[in-house]
């Protein structure tokens, strides 16, 4: 499944790489180049990524069960650490390799200008390719 490393990383079982830190070749076709091409941008898209989470554990079908589960107490519960690293490697790299290889984004890639992962836009596109994926919707906080 999936192994845990320092707090807020969350590692995938088959390529190793950490969320926000390094992307994972597990969804990726070209694997290696892949993740060593969107290491510095991942890397930079901490708080994207994070509000992407945070949208699909919205969305989650199993809501009701987790809030039940989870939403009671102020431990913190290594099942739902878990739950937010699947939903990571699932659901959340998949997308940011999608908006990465957008071409609308290529030039700042090529300068390695980041700074794009931190806009509204980035975070708009973000949603459209989520609920273009698994029809998940923007539901607010």
């Amino acid at each position: 499944m999936l192994g845990t490393g320092n707090v807020g990383c969350v590692y995938c079982p088959q390529g190793g790489a950490q969320l926000a830190r390094a992307p994972t070749p597990c969804d990726s076709d070209d694997g290696e180049a892949s993740a060593a091409r969107y290491k510095p941008a991942v890397s930079r898209a901490r708080s994207l990524a994070w509000a992407l989470v945070i949208q699909a554990l919205f969305n989650d079908s199993g809501i009701a069960d987790h809030l039940n589960d989870f939403g009671m107490s102020v431990r913190k519960e290594p099942d739902f650490r878990e739950l937010v690293g699947r939903l990571a490697v699932n659901r959340v790299l998949p997308i940011l390799r999608d908006l990465l290889s957008d071409s609308e984004y290529e030039e700042w890639l090529q300068e390695q200008a980041y700074d794009f992962l931190r806009t509204k836009e980035a975070y708009r596109r973000s949603m459209e390719i989520a609920h273009e994926r698994v029809r998940s919707n923007r539901l607010p906080i």
